[in-house]
Parts: C-alpha cells; structure tokens; sequence
C-alpha cells in the first residue's frame, strides 16, 4: 500500500471511530444526531411518608396530621416533592399500647418491625404509626403518635426521627433514666459551663464546637448574661437564634436550646418550626430521598420566623 493510500485510511478510521479526547484519555459519546429526540430523564420520586393507623379513628386523625404537616414549614415550600400514604394496618399485629416503658408512662410501643414492612411495601422513605389503642408518643425511626394528645405531636415525634430532642425539661424519673449521659441531638446541647467567663468572646471560643447550630448566632448576639453562660430570656425578638438554657436534661446537666419562647419541640401544643429545625428537616428528608430538595419560595408566610 502507498503511504498516500495509508494516509486516507487513517482518516477514514478516524472519522468513522467514537470521539476520543487524548487528553482526558477516555471515549466520548458523539453528540446525537440533528433532529434527534433525547427526553430528559424522569424526576427523582417524591419524599414520601407512609402513616400506618390502626383504627379508623387513627386513620381520621393521620389525614389530620397530613392537613397539618402541609401548611407548616418547610413542609409546606416542597410543593410535588413530597407525599403522604395512610395505610390501616391490623390493629392486632401492630399491637400499640401504653405503659410499656417502666421509666416514663407517656412513651408508647408499637410492633415498629411490622410497620417497617408495611412502610417498605408501600415505598416510605419515612413510615410513622398512628394509635388510638396508646397514650403518648415516641420517636425513633418509626415514630408513634396517639390520637389522645394534641395534633401537633404527631410531627414533634417525627421530628425527633430526624434527630431533634425535647426541648422541655423532663421529670426526675426521666431524667434519671434518660440523662445518664445525655443523648446527642442536632439542637441540644449539652456540656459543662464554666463558673464564670470573662467575656463573650471568651464563652465563644471555648464552647462553640459543641454547639451544633452556633454557625447561626449572629456575631452581635450575647451567649452569656454577665459572667455566666447562656442568653438572658426575652431580650431578643422571638426567633432569633442563641444559647437559651433548656432541654429534656436541664435538671441534671449545662443544656441549651437554640430559642427562647414555645416551639414544636418544647410545647405540646405549639405548631412553630423554628429556621434551624427547618433546615434540619430539609437536610434529612433530603439525605434519605438521595436528591435534594428545593423549597418553594413564598411571598409570606404568617407561620415562619
């Protein structure tokens, strides 16, 4: 073969071989066609809660706590992002009832085994039972809920799931059970206080590793009244985020809060989900989704701080 006949054989090879980046050293698929049709891959599945009931009476009460759950934020900003399923389950074999924690009456129990799988059947990233057979609640990765407390507490256990503790200050007989030491949480935080501290600057430096939300304390924000450790109450507007003494082992151990004033995690009534504990939200329902999820922006909303 002449060398002008090798020549054009290399450039047919060329034009008719995949594209080949000789610096990235790998293969390139060609660019489709003119007038070829790509469709653009499906959208990743919505978040989804499956609420297990079972009564009748608890399926009435999950279709409440998802109205709820739909007009509070962040919850409410997630717009197709986000599902509910309530499946009535055979109240037997969920076998809820109560006084089943020697160490605080108000913790209930559910079979949480058979709920998983219900939850699994149903394709939950989150399953949550509903009972009106138990009186309290529990967190856990399963969540229980009773129909005989307040609605807000059925999301204030599912907030919990997600690693939030309580914000009130538990009994003597809880905080001997529960607080030998206390659990971690994203916002409570507990750790020994000094007698005194110099400064503010000084409050921060030492203790703001062990403050899971101190990136959102504005610098102008005290986090010691006087000497001592721990934003005074009342002095800022509500919401603002700080050092406010509380939490579910306050009585035994230096604990804080992030604010002053009622939230879902510190009153059984209250349906305010603070910034910090909304972006916890968002952070893990996205993290188990496996896909991030973008909030709907909204011109107001008489509900978030």
């Amino acid at each position: 073969m002449s060398g002008r006949a090798t020549l054009l054989g290399l450039a047919l090879l060329a034009l008719t071989s995949p594209q080949h980046d000789v610096h990235a050293d790998e293969y390139h698929t060609p660019a489709p066609a003119p007038g070829v049709f790509i469709p653009p891959p499906p959208p990743p599945a919505a978040y989804k809660f499956v609420i297990v009931a079972d009564t009748d009476e608890a399926a009435a009460t999950a279709g409440q706590m998802v109205a709820l759950m739909k007009s509070l934020p962040p919850f409410d900003q997630m717009g197709n992002q986000l599902a509910f399923e309530i499946v009535r389950a055979d109240t037997a074999k969920l076998n809820c009832r109560s006084d089943c924690d020697a160490n605080s009456a108000r913790l209930i129990c559910c079979d949480r085994d058979f709920a998983a799988v219900i939850g699994a059947q149903h394709g939950a990233h989150r399953t949550i039972v509903v009972t009106s057979n138990a009186n309290g609640g529990s967190g856990g990765t399963i969540p229980l809920a009773s129909t005989k407390y307040p609605l807000p507490t059925t999301v204030h256990e599912i907030l919990h799931s997600y690693g939030m503790g309580d914000e009130y200050e538990y009994s003597e007989k809880e905080t001997k059970a529960f607080c030998s030491p206390a659990d971690s949480y994203s916002n409570i935080a507990c750790f020994d206080a000094k007698a005194s501290y110099e400064n503010d600057g000084m409050a921060r430096s030492q203790h703001h590793g062990a403050i899971p939300w101190y990136g959102a304390i504005a610098p102008f924000t005290l986090i010691t009244t006087g000497s001592q450790l721990g934003t005074a109450p009342k002095i800022y507007p509500d919401g603002t985020p700080a050092l406010f003494h509380g939490g579910g082992c306050s009585k035994r151990l230096d604990c804080w809060r992030p604010y002053d004033g009622a939230n879902i995690m510190s009153n059984a009534k209250s349906t305010f989900i603070p910034l910090i504990h909304q972006d916890i939200i968002v952070r893990k329902m996205s993290a188990e989704r496996g896909h991030t999820i973008h909030l709907i922006k909204r011109e107001s909303c008489a509900t978030c701080k």
